[in-house]
């Protein structure tokens, strides 16, 4: 479970350095809630 986690912990981080680069605001804030959604399966 924890290596899914990091997983997509990775691909979720990539995502929002490519959408903030092209100023996709919105999809930033959307890839975020999603990555904070994801947190209690870290623990």
């Amino acid at each position: 479970m924890r290596e899914n986690y990091h997983e997509v912990e990775n691909q979720i981080s990539n995502a929002l350095c490519a959408y903030s680069e092209r100023g996709y605001f919105d999809a930033f804030m959307a890839i975020d809630l999603a990555r904070h959604a994801l947190l209690p399966i870290k623990s």
